[in-house]
């Protein structure tokens, strides 16, 4: 589509023109599907009518909205709390586990024994807040189980504000936690040692039982157990090699 441009006998400047400088229509040739410039200076680009494009304030403020919105992965640290002492012998509860470029942790079945990871992150600022995030793991067999075996993981989570006057570093278990489990069974041709799969868990941002609304800025804590799966079980240890969380982001940058 041509936009016409000012002359000296036509300076584009009266209501039969002014909306070739507001708008850039759909055009399959066009380098972007519309552009719209509001009343209030605010610039949409993108599929505006289906609700899917860039909006550029008029203070220069980025959003992304619809399909607009990407994905941010950040990988809190997960920590392993406890030292316990056996047999004289000093180790680290669970096990650490360290292959090659991968490290993480052996994970058996959880049985009152301080067998669990913690972490606490800040949701980022540029998560668009409603959006559920996810919590991913990738898990490997440590041995060859049988085909059809099942092992099971757990993360209790809860938020708490920014500067808080509890930090929960535990959370507060065994109550005000919202639980959500992942139960995985081996495959054919994926039972051997190292073996891996996806484990992953959706977080509930309305989740009743949530000490408070998670908003960007807001902690996000929480614990990871290996549990009693269905049966039959594997027979050995679950190694953790891999953790993320994902976060539907609409802004390129949080707003302190």
């Amino acid at each position: 589509m041509a936009i016409s441009q000012p002359s000296s006998s036509d300076k584009l400047n009266n209501p039969s023109h002014s909306t070739l400088h507001k708008i850039i229509a759909s055009d399959v040739d066009a380098p972007v599907k519309t552009i719209v410039v509001d009343a209030d200076g605010n610039t949409k680009i993108g599929d505006t009518e289906g609700g899917n494009y860039t909006e550029i304030s008029s203070s220069g403020v980025t959003s992304l909205l619809g399909d607009a919105k990407r994905s941010l992965t950040l990988r809190p640290q997960l920590d392993s709390t406890n030292i316990i002492k056996t047999i004289g012998e000093w180790s680290l509860v669970p096990t650490p586990f360290t292959l090659g470029a991968f490290s993480g942790f052996f994970m058996p079945a959880y049985n009152n024994d301080n067998q669990e990871l913690f972490f606490r992150m800040r949701a980022p600022y540029r998560w668009d807040g409603t959006t559920n995030p996810t919590f991913k793991m990738i898990v490997a067999l440590s041995a060859t189980e049988d085909v059809g075996d099942k092992f099971k993981f757990q993360l209790d989570w809860n938020t708490v504000s920014p500067v808080p006057t509890d930090l929960m570093l535990t959370p507060k278990i065994e109550t005000d936690v919202v639980t959500v489990v992942d139960e995985v069974i081996v495959l054919e041709d994926r039972n051997t040692q190292y073996s891996a799969y996806p484990v992953s868990f959706e977080l509930d941002i309305d989740n009743a039982g949530l000490q408070q609304q998670l908003e960007p800025r807001n902690n996000l804590v929480g614990r990871i157990r290996r549990i009693t799966s269905g049966s039959p079980a594997v027979s050995n240890n679950i190694i953790i090699l891999d953790w993320v969380t994902n976060w539907k982001v609409n802004k390129n940058f949080g707003n302190f």
